[in-house]
């Protein structure tokens, strides 16, 4: 990829000075990397970039892979739509076109704050149950009791979440819908309403009355979760 130089004078005619090699490269996490080329949903344990199969990883030193190119991976994603490959370990987390097919995967920078974090994770998740394992020695029950509490405590925080959601979008309307059904009930109350106005506030009334049911029984749900 080139960017040019031009100068232009009095007469707006243009002179190319230079033109400038230059290479553009990608940062981010891998969750953007995925989405960019084509992986978006799957599996994050595929290399983005050699075709090596996640149990690969295991073995030192790696086996020998082919590393991707754009044009390999467009190729590839053909294969998937002709059902030429079917089986998960053959379509190797390729699902769709790459979004940026004019930046080559080895222009990627590989994302190193989020590997470190990675592997930080991994050895501590191997040191927490080597400790339960040989050290506590925590029984099943135990191990049991410790899971069930993680789970309740995301399922709390996800549905607190959801309720704050709801009152942030949904609560706003539900008072705009309890204003507007007063002012159609103070509207009913009129002795001089002809019954085609009335007719059509009822009806109003009645989709008001409705929509606030709806609100109110979400909002109860979610209260109980």
């Amino acid at each position: 990829m080139f960017v040019s130089l031009f100068l232009q004078d009095k007469d707006n005619e243009n002179t190319l000075l230079c033109n400038v090699n230059t290479r553009v490269l990608v940062v981010g996490d891998l969750k953007f990397y995925a989405q960019l080329m084509g992986r978006e949903n799957m599996s994050s344990s595929w290399c983005m970039w050699c075709t090596s199969h996640p149990s690969d990883w295991k073995h030192h030193p790696l086996p020998p892979a082919e590393t991707w190119t754009m044009q390999k991976i467009i190729r590839h994603k053909q294969r998937v739509d002709r059902r030429e490959v079917k089986e998960a370990r053959d379509i190797l987390g390729i699902v769709n076109d790459p979004v940026w097919d004019f930046i080559e995967p080895e222009n990627y920078i590989y994302p190193e704050l989020h590997a470190e974090i990675g592997l930080v994770n991994n050895v501590l998740e191997h040191f927490y149950g080597f400790v339960d394992d040989q050290v506590e020695r925590i029984t099943q029950d135990e191990l049991t009791l410790r899971n069930s509490y993680i789970v309740a405590d995301v399922a709390l925080s996800v549905a607190e979440q959801r309720l704050s959601d709801w009152k942030e979008d949904i609560g706003p309307q539900l008072e705009f819908h309890r204003v507007n059904r007063v002012d159609v009930n103070k509207e009913l109350r009129r002795r001089d309403l002809d019954p085609e106005t009335a007719r059509g506030l009822k009806l109003q009334q009645q989709e008001l009355d409705t929509a606030i049911s709806a609100m109110v029984k979400h909002r109860k749900e979610l209260e109980a979760d």
